[in-house]
């Protein structure tokens, strides 16, 4: 079962919202399931989810589903996620989306009057990361297509509402320092390109928003981004920490899985743990899981239950036996978290808390 360090937690949650104080730019925090951030007691206060089934699972009062939404039956499952949202008790609680398409934009619209709720949609931009994406050129044309959805429906309350622009550098997690501030800069230029066009022609952009854990930093700096989708850094993992570039902001990974020695041979030289790519996610970026608390031994592979820990060049054993518990930090929270229905919240060695993840595993 995975744990998370609720002091470390906070201290990353309140480096970030650290530079939201004085620079007028919200920090959204990424809640697919890692933690809800009413209890990490954060100033962060959105949930922002990537895919839809996720999305029906937890949400705090403001809820991202961060990516378009397309075909029938994804609509529908997405109006009844508007219809949680809307019926959460929380004020002005907001469900949005991304959209890239005029014609999908419609679809959505006309699904969300059906259902009597309210969508708000981000206006998403390619910013070179070729996932998804318009334009800056073509936006103007999308925004006056959803901004004449929205007049033209009689209830202020229901359909799409226009909220803004949306880009994902995400091209630029693990590049080198300089070369990550610097194609940060050129991705914000085309979303201030998008912003000054969508203006020319009339229309307001109320949020400009993009960005992440790896790249936070830049992107509060800009100055162009009005709200910074940066969430994962919060329990921090491998990935993150190293090659992703925040150790180096006194960012330290809090999230771990304990896993358990399950066989060791005779003369010692390698050991077997129950905790395989299953329980602990992987990332080729990130790599494998490792040991939080020994240096002379390394996980040097990951089967779907079990781990493979050898010792270090120079050491001559594992120095474990069968029974004997080792924790893993996670190379990649986002791929372990998923698969597990709690978090237990740990100060020290003392367990405070159990968090549930929303997951019906």
């Amino acid at each position: 079962m995975p744990s998370a360090g609720t002091r470390s937690a906070r201290a990353r949650c309140e480096r970030c919202a650290g530079f939201d104080v004085g620079r007028g730019t919200v920090v959204r925090g990424l809640g697919l399931y890692r933690h809800s951030p009413r209890q990490s007691g954060s100033a962060i206060c959105t949930v922002l989810c990537h895919v839809v089934a996720i999305a029906h699972y937890k949400f705090v009062h403001d809820h991202s589903l961060n990516k378009q939404v397309y075909g029938p039956k994804k609509i529908e499952r997405l109006m009844g996620i508007a219809k949680r949202v809307n019926q959460s008790g929380a004020d002005q609680a907001i469900l949005r989306i991304n959209i890239d398409d005029a014609e999908n934009a419609k679809e959505i619209h006309e699904a969300a009057v059906a259902a009597g709720v309210q969508i708000e949609v981000l206006v998403e931009v390619n910013v070179n990361h070729n996932r998804a994406g318009i334009t800056a050129a073509e936006a103007p044309d999308l925004v006056r297509s959803c901004v004449e959805l929205e007049k033209a429906q009689s209830s202020a309350s229901t359909g799409i509402k226009y909220a803004g622009l949306q880009g994902y550098e995400g091209h630029t997690p693990i590049l080198p320092k300089d070369d990550k501030t610097a194609a940060t800069q050129v991705s914000h230029g085309i979303l201030a390109q998008a912003k000054e066009l969508i203006e020319e022609e009339g229309f307001d952009v109320p949020n400009v928003c993009g960005g992440g854990s790896c790249n936070y930093i830049d992107c509060l700096n800009g100055g162009v981004l009005t709200e910074v989708q940066a969430g994962g850094g919060a329990l921090c993992d491998r990935l993150y920490e190293t090659p992703g570039g925040l150790g180096a902001h006194g960012h330290e990974c809090g999230v771990m899985v304990l896993t358990e020695i399950t066989s060791v041979p005779a003369d010692g030289s390698r050991a077997i743990g129950d905790a395989g790519f299953k329980q602990v996610g992987w990332h080729p970026f990130g790599g494998p899981a490792q040991p939080r608390d020994r240096d002379d031994i390394e996980v040097t592979g990951l089967s779907a239950e079990h781990c493979r820990i050898f010792p270090k060049e120079g050491v001559e054993t594992v120095n474990l036996k069968r029974g004997d518990k080792l924790a893993l930090v996670p190379g990649y929270t986002d791929a372990m978290g998923y698969g597990w229905s709690q978090l237990y919240a740990t100060r020290g060695d003392t367990v405070v808390g159990v968090w549930s993840t929303g997951s019906k595993k």
